[in-house]
């Protein structure tokens, strides 16, 4: 069973005097003392499993934590909390970097990460992120891209939390189930619309038949 308790309290019995006043680590009278909370558990395995222990700024969320951790290991679920304590800024480098596509596909990923999911969810940790962050973070792009170009988005962000899911550095991914704006029909991809640079190319190999005069060309 997890404990908590007070970093401020001794860790053994023999801790100098208890009851000594100016002893910095007197145990805690007050209910809400401002020091940290450290949950302390064991892995699956019983007595031989591995002991580790987490800190938090409140009792509550430490309470919490320790009540999670009860609850995946009677399911059978349990995850090490230390696997989806990486960020998600953190982690998307890393998942970027493994992807095993073209240099354009990659560039255009980096981009989407960089400009939207990032300054949004990048500073939360994989466990940290939540079903309604995400419905936050589509509603912030849907006011930005086109409902065709949200939806191809979110399978780069879909993909990226079932990673962590099947590494096991989350119990399950929050854009499950998320809701996304409605394609309208004949909806364009935002990335389909050639750049300036692209049509310039197009113009300079199609035939003279099809070819616009535009002063400079030949």
């Amino acid at each position: 069973m997890p404990t908590t308790a007070c970093q401020n309290r001794p860790q053994t019995p023999n801790h100098k005097i208890h009851n000594d006043l100016t002893e910095s680590y007197y145990p805690c009278a007050k209910s809400r003392c401002g020091h940290p909370w450290t949950v302390r558990y064991r892995e699956p395995g019983g007595q031989t499993g591995r002991q580790r222990e987490v800190s938090f700024p409140l009792k509550t969320q430490a309470r919490q934590f320790a009540a999670r951790v009860e609850h995946f290991k009677d399911q059978g679920l349990f995850l090490d909390p230390k696997r989806g304590a990486v960020t998600v800024r953190v982690y998307a480098a890393d998942w970027l970097e493994r992807r095993l596509v073209g240099e354009n596909t990659h560039r255009s990923y980096e981009s989407f990460l960089r400009l939207h999911l990032l300054p949004q969810l990048g500073r939360k940790t994989l466990a940290g992120v939540e079903r309604a962050d995400i419905d936050r973070f589509v509603a912030a792009v849907s006011s930005r891209l086109s409902a065709s170009t949200v939806h191809d988005r979110m399978t780069l962000v879909r993909g990226l939390f079932q990673t962590a899911v099947d590494e096991r550095r989350i119990p399950r991914s929050p854009v499950d189930g998320v809701r996304l704006p409605r394609v309208g029909t004949g909806a364009v991809d935002e990335d389909a619309i050639p750049t300036r640079e692209e049509v310039d190319l197009i113009a300079w190999h199609i035939g003279p038949y099809y070819r616009l005069y535009r002063p400079g060309w030949a």
